[in-house]
């Protein structure tokens, strides 16, 4: 899905719509819909969309860092959020 979209201008708006937030993440623009994956479906479709920026030398090690620590902080809340609250005991 993202090498089909890096060839067709859909991809380049989404960048350019996304580069202001994720520019202070140190990241590209492209790595949006990676993010959107990752939090919206599950971490794996997002490592799935991450796989082909890397692979089309889009991010660097730096940058793949971060998306990783990324994904780990929203999977890590939204099973924390699926938990059951413990009991409170006085």
């Amino acid at each position: 899905m993202v090498t089909i979209l890096q060839y067709t201008p859909l991809m380049g708006m989404l960048a350019a719509a996304f580069q202001p937030v994720l520019g202070l993440f140190g990241l590209p623009g492209e790595t949006a819909l990676a993010i959107v994956m990752g939090v919206f479906v599950n971490l794996y479709a997002g490592i799935a969309v991450t796989i082909p920026l890397i692979n089309s030398g889009l991010l660097s090690v730096k940058q793949v860092t971060i998306i990783a620590v990324i994904f780990a902080v929203i999977n890590n809340m939204l099973h924390y959020r699926k938990q059951k609250p413990l009991p409170r005991y006085r």
